[in-house]
This record gives structure tokens, C-alpha cells and sequence, in this order.
């Protein structure tokens, strides 16, 4: 089984700007950690961790 799965559709059409992906059994640990490291992300249930990736300047 995969660690990380990704969930945002494949499908351009179907798809936003983030990314959205299930990190199994450690999804909150890595979230929390994402956040204290400056990472700006979004929690949702059932260990679903949102990013959206932006410029670099």
C-alpha cells in the first residue's frame, strides 16, 4: 500500500489549484509538522492534507 495517495483528480477539468493528498496513519503528525516548519496547508477529516503551491520571490 501506498504512504501517500493523492486524491486531487487527474482530470484538468475536474481540478483546482491545490493539491490535495492522504498521508495514512500519520497525516495529522505530518500536517502539524508542515505548519511549524512555515508551510501554509489545510487540514480536513478523514487525513486529508491541502496544499497549493505559490510563486517564489
Amino acid at each position: 500500500h501506498k504512504l501517500i495517495e493523492v486524491i486531487t483528480p487527474e482530470n484538468e477539468q475536474e481540478r483546482g489549484c491545490q493539491v490535495s493528498f492522504i498521508i495514512k496513519g500519520r497525516g495529522k503528525e505530518v500536517f502539524n509538522r508542515l505548519m511549524e516548519t512555515g508551510v501554509s496547508a489545510g487540514w480536513r477529516e478523514p487525513e486529508v492534507i491541502r496544499v497549493a503551491p505559490g510563486p517564489v520571490v
